[in-house]
């Protein structure tokens, strides 16, 4: 009877956060279409540059803790507020940090306004701290149905409160204010919802295994930031603020797509490989079937993106923003090897081999930062070249680095095909 239930609630909770991906996406896509019109688009650009940051801090001490949380096999209420707590602490350190550097940064990107901006998103980790356990919980328990509800409301409230300002001629005030709004709301929804609330009654060998766990994961969240976003880092540095602007809407888009259906199978994906652990069969099998599932979806997406980059930026998002056209064509090849090589990342977690993925993605950072130092003086086009090539290698050692946890020889046949026939399109 266990397994039935375990697969009514998996099914259940897809349903939700394919739901929750979907509407999230559409009105993000929405905001951003209808606010492109009115913001200038060094405005993007410096409003990417502080939400670099921002997802700096948040992967080495929110996200980190929580995706311990989430990945072990049955956490109890001594873990969650262990987790809470540390948390905390790492989301204040974050923030103090950003408050302070935020000259400096903007001294050493010749930008002057993105003290601004950086100061006033720095509230951002803050109520990312307060509300990320809760979302760790309620993941955990494949609740993702008060999950929806709550991104919805608050990205309505949020993207109108930006809308509102941008059509009134506010600029990068517009866009940090639909930050502000859409993250404040969310954790004040998420307090409401949720049945979990923490204690200050924090045991220390909770807190030791939690931040022992946790630390591996904040290493391999800070390398895979140096990963994902060092092309906006580049960017900004280099290029300035309006090339940033273009990278980032190229990049939003793809993003918006990924996380249309395959973040949003990847977030039930984890909890579920994290309840059959102990079963190698049924997760091999899982592991699979998420992959397969994913990859039907999204290739044929991305191919055909591709192919009408072109119109859909002229249609979507208007003339000066054409430049995007090509960098979309050029990385969605890489946006469809992320969407699967996702679930690579989540069995390693559950593994209990945190520090395998550490060190996959240290070597790619390293390489990742390299190749960039050596490419960006041929603009934005060759940042994204850099991306693929780096994706292209980087995957095949994540396949490999899953065959040993788990066993799946036809996963790596699967995989590789499917990296070689995308590579070959582009």
């Amino acid at each position: 009877m266990a397994a039935p239930s375990l697969g009514k609630q998996v099914g259940r909770g897809a349903i939700w956060s394919v739901v929750n991906s979907a509407l999230v996406q559409v009105i993000n896509l929405l905001v951003f279409l209808v606010t492109a019109r009115f913001v200038p688009v060094a405005d993007f650009g410096i409003l990417a540059t502080c939400l670099l940051f921002v997802e700096l801090f948040k992967q080495i001490s929110v996200e980190s803790f929580a995706t311990a949380i989430v990945s072990r096999g049955a956490p109890d209420a001594g873990d969650y507020n262990a987790c809470f707590l540390l948390i905390q602490i790492g989301a204040v350190i974050g923030a103090a940090l950003m408050l302070l550097s935020a000259q400096f940064i903007s001294e050493i990107m010749h930008n002057e306004r993105i003290e601004f901006a950086l100061r006033l998103t720095s509230v951002l980790l803050l109520s990312s701290g307060l509300s990320r356990t809760h979302e760790a919980w309620m993941t955990r328990q494949l609740l993702f149905k008060p999950l929806a509800i709550r991104s919805i409301l608050a990205l309505l409230v949020g993207g109108g409160a930006g809308l509102f300002l941008a059509m009134n001629g506010w600029g990068l005030t517009a866009l940090v204010v639909q930050q502000l709004t859409t993250s404040l709301l969310s954790t004040i929804l998420l307090w409401v919802v949720s049945d979990w609330r923490p204690s200050l009654r924090v045991e220390r060998a909770k807190l030791l295994a939690t931040w022992r766990y946790g630390r591996h994961v904040a290493i391999t969240g800070f390398t895979n930031f140096a990963n994902t976003q060092s092309d906006t880092f580049f960017s900004s540095y280099y290029l300035g603020a309006s090339a940033t602007g273009i990278y980032n809407a190229a990049k939003r888009i793809l993003l918006g797509l990924n996380q249309l259906m395959a973040s949003a199978l990847s977030r039930v994906a984890l909890p579920t490989f994290a309840g059959l652990r102990d079963d190698e069969e049924r997760l091999r099998g899982a592991f699979l079937n998420a992959v397969s599932f994913t990859t039907a979806i999204t290739a044929p997406m991305f191919l055909s993106l591709i192919a009408v980059s072109d119109l859909v930026v002229r249609v979507a998002l208007g003339a000066k923003w054409m430049e995007a056209a090509p960098i979309i064509s050029i990385i969605a090849g890489t946006a469809y090897l992320t969407t699967i090589g996702q679930y690579n990342q989540a069995i390693i977690l559950v593994k209990d081999k945190p520090h395998w993925q550490t060190v996959l993605t240290s070597i790619y950072a390293v390489s990742n930062i390299s190749l960039f130092l050596v490419v960006v003086r041929y603009g934005l086009q060759g940042l994204c070249c850099t991306k693929i090539i780096k994706h292209k290698y980087g995957f095949t050692d994540e396949i490999y680095a899953t065959r040993m946890v788990v066993g799946v020889p036809i996963c790596e046949n699967r995989l590789r095909t499917a990296a070689r026939s995308l590579s070959s399109v582009i």
